[in-house]
């Protein structure tokens, strides 16, 4: 009964791989041809370095992604694990998936105006609150004994 539920966590992770694989390639599509040849005579220097960083980006949390969904078979090929469920994107895999959406946000918002770029900022920042919550803050106030 065990493996049924594994059967069914590798189904339902190939479709959410499958629905991002489609956004990246239709977003990173529509920015190429809209800002590359249609918008052509505003392109400056800055578009090749965000088109290549948030491409770079959406390739590493979703080639991460795709690593936390892989199943594992055992030695006669049957399936042991059906990989972790992507529907509940708990710890590392759902920061990867947040950082996706606000790459494909900002990706998709830039061919309106270059000022979306500034979404990109909210990473940094979380980044930032992150380290101290969770690192910096509890290492200094944290008191010591002896």
């Amino acid at each position: 009964m065990a493996k049924q539920g594994a059967k069914k966590r590798v189904e339902e992770n190939k479709s959410h791989l499958k629905f991002h694989l489609a956004a990246l390639v239709s977003i990173l599509a529509l920015h190429v041809v809209l800002r590359f040849y249609v918008f052509r005579s505003t392109l400056i220097w800055w578009h090749y370095v965000s088109i290549v960083a948030g491409s770079i980006s959406n390739l590493i949390c979703y080639k991460g992604i795709q690593l936390c969904a892989a199943p594992t078979y055992g030695e006669q090929g049957e399936l042991v694990d059906g990989g972790l469920d992507l529907a509940t994107a708990r710890g590392l895999n759902g920061y990867m998936h947040d950082l996706l959406y606000v790459t494909l946000l900002t990706q998709s918002l830039v061919l309106v105006s270059d000022w979306f770029y500034l979404i990109f900022s909210v990473v940094p920042g979380f980044l930032a609150y992150k380290l101290w919550t969770d690192v910096l803050a509890p290492y200094i106030f944290t008191p010591q004994e002896g």
